[in-house]
């Protein structure tokens, strides 16, 4: 906007939408080469005809998908109509499928399932930099995340030719995220070069808020596989029927100072103060403090001589580092079935 004043700003939006693959889709498929994947007239009729003329599967017809069972039993003829051929041995083998399984094929499995994921994203991000004077700046950085995904599942009725269903009436599992996460970071920068002598001051505060929810649900016993919504179920299925919500927040303060002679003897010292809604109110803050110093030996006159050195840097630190990646509200004391927290409730960061 002007000299001292600075914006930048930035979006990125994102919209996938993904298939999945049950593993009986992918793992199957090799199993069913030899296989068709529908009954014509002449598969329908030879598969129903037993060994001494009987029907054993009437239900099978032209049109439905084929089972490995459907074979069983069938009669496979050569150009001669015998049901055999010979081995080196001059015996007869008999022409019959050794899978005799009553599952699906896998192409019918994935026609007739449907495993969307579908997600939209939008990172956000707006900078203000107000250069107060030449040695002093202020810096404002807004960042958002915002994400929803949907989980969209169904499994047909794998209806026969006569309308009849296979295995059952259909199903279907719906479920949404949506996540927000919201970051605001505010810094003051002062740098001085004075002689050979050289300061950095920073100061900072920071704000970082995520929140989640989400919900699911299945139902099944659906009497259409064309109309798919939970509200045309014969039955939800009250033990997948879930809703979520969860919050979690963090603050900090900061600040560091870093010095410099000749550009060669570095000295920095760090300080951070904490606080997560991830621990129990009276444990929520934590001190971290930092120290570093660095001898870049290369600008050295000494080490200038040396041809085959270019880059030679010595440098020593020591902090604390603090973690707060634990599970949400795990300072809750809880008892349940299988699960049971004990203590004081409050939990702590940990410090390495």
């Amino acid at each position: 906007m002007t000299d001292k004043i600075k914006i930048e700003l930035s979006l990125k939006p994102k919209y996938q939408r993904t298939r999945r693959s049950t593993n009986t889709t992918l793992g199957g498929v090799l199993r069913w080469l030899r296989h068709p994947l529908y009954h014509t007239d002449q598969t329908a009729m030879a598969s129903v005809r037993s060994t001494d003329g009987g029907y054993l599967l009437p239900w099978v017809g032209a049109g439905d998908y084929a089972k490995s069972r459907d074979f069983a039993r069938m009669w496979m003829m050569n150009d001669d109509f015998t049901g055999y051929v010979l081995n080196p041995a001059g015996n007869k083998i008999r022409l019959d499928f050794p899978s005799k399984t009553a599952s699906l094929t896998s192409f019918a499995v994935a026609d007739n399932n449907e495993d969307y994921q579908t997600e939209y994203k939008l990172n956000g991000n707006m900078a203000v930099q107000w250069d107060i004077m030449p040695d002093l700046s202020l810096r404002t950085n807004f960042a958002t995340n915002l994400q929803f995904r949907e989980f969209d599942k169904w499994t047909g009725s794998f209806p026969n030719s006569n309308g009849a269903n296979l295995e059952g009436f259909g199903s279907s599992y719906y479920a949404y995220q949506l996540v927000r996460g919201l970051i605001n970071e505010n810094t003051l920068n002062y740098r001085k070069r004075i002689g050979e002598h050289q300061i950095g001051v920073l100061l900072g505060f920071s704000m970082e808020e995520y929140k989640t929810k989400g919900m699911s649900a299945a139902g099944r016993y659906y009497p259409y596989d064309n109309i798919r919504t939970l509200d045309n179920a014969g039955e939800i299925l009250v033990d997948d029927v879930g809703n979520s919500l969860s919050d979690e927040a963090l603050v900090s303060g900061f600040g560091r100072v870093n010095y410099d002679f000749k550009d060669r003897y570095l000295l920095s010292l760090v300080m951070r103060r904490d606080g997560s809604s991830q621990f129990g109110h009276s444990r929520r803050w934590g001190n971290f403090p930092s120290i570093s110093a660095g001898w870049r030996m290369a600008e050295e006159a000494f080490i200038k001589k040396i041809d085959w050195i270019s880059s030679l840097s010595l440098r020593a630190s020591y902090g604390v580092t603090g973690n707060n990646r634990i599970p949400r509200y795990s300072y809750v004391t809880a008892v349940e079935p299988v699960y049971a927290i004990f203590g004081n409730g409050q939990g702590e960061w940990i410090c390495t």
